[in-house]
């Protein structure tokens, strides 16, 4: 197991502690389960999986998480090129609202617009912005006559767009804003993805444990920060395969345990 989902398995124990149940340290297993516990006198087979979100694009699913590398990554590129160029001589937000379709493949073109403005606005006030991929993702503007990229204005925008607006003069630096590619969604979206997500996961570790004997728990780490407990709480009557695990539950980025089913009620 990686570090973070050891911790999750840790918060599960704490939480058990808590309710008055105390395990043994986690016993490595063979692979299916990934660990055991010994809880009361019962050996219990233990999988943990990490619930990250995915972003479609290009025809293939990002993960969140992938998304932000490739965002904060450009930025990165940009500034060094820009150092190397000398003409970075304030700082600047790279802004990703998204996803936004070819992203990979509008990666030159992004880069070369970024640096193209950079080098023209050394003299140019805070807030000046320019759209790299415009709103209404038909490549990048011919000019809509605004320079004013605010913070304000943008969160009015409504769409998804990447843009790059200076900030101050110091220090010499590109930073990457990556917005929630649910920022528009309604909340049966959010619901619907929570559904997907937790299903998804139930669905393939039943898979992997159907020749594994002992009981099943099933700890869920939440990666998806755009998904409260609430959203979670709301599509749990309608997840299927659960009386196949003695229990499942999530963990959030608080190391809080919530339990989505268990056996068990005084776990809860």
């Amino acid at each position: 197991m990686e570090a973070d989902e050891e911790k999750a398995v840790a918060s599960f124990r704490e939480h058990l502690r808590s309710k008055g149940f105390q395990s043994g340290d986690p016993i490595v297993g063979e692979d299916p389960p990934e660990c055991y516990l010994k809880i009361g006198g019962t050996d219990y087979a233990v999988e943990v999986m990490r619930l990250v979100d995915s972003v479609p694009i290009d025809r293939k699913a990002w993960s969140r998480a992938t998304y932000e590398h490739w965002a904060q990554c450009l930025a990165k590129e940009i500034e060094e090129e820009a150092k190397a160029r000398k003409v970075l001589k304030g700082s600047y937000q790279l802004r990703v609202c998204g996803p936004f379709e070819n992203a990979p493949k509008l990666e030159k073109t992004i880069r070369r617009a970024a640096l193209q403005f950079i080098g023209s606005t050394q003299d140019c006030p805070v807030g000046c912005g320019k759209f790299l991929v415009s709103p209404n993702e038909k490549g990048l503007p011919t000019g809509n006559g605004r320079t004013d990229l605010s913070p304000e204005y943008l969160h009015g925008v409504g769409q998804k767009f990447c843009a790059i607006t200076k900030r101050g003069s110091e220090p010499a630096q590109v930073i990457p804003r990556i917005d929630s590619p649910h920022w528009f969604a309604w909340k049966q979206d959010h619901i619907n993805e929570a559904r997907s997500l937790l299903q998804g996961a139930i669905f393939r570790k039943k898979h992997k444990l159907r020749g594994v004997s002992q009981p099943r728990i099933l700890i869920l780490p939440d990666n998806f920060r755009y998904i409260d407990t609430g959203i979670y709480k709301a599509c749990f009557d309608e997840l299927q395969c659960l009386e196949d695990f003695h229990t499942v539950c999530l963990v959030d980025a608080n190391q809080q345990v919530l339990m989505v089913f268990t056996a068990n009620k005084s776990w809860r």
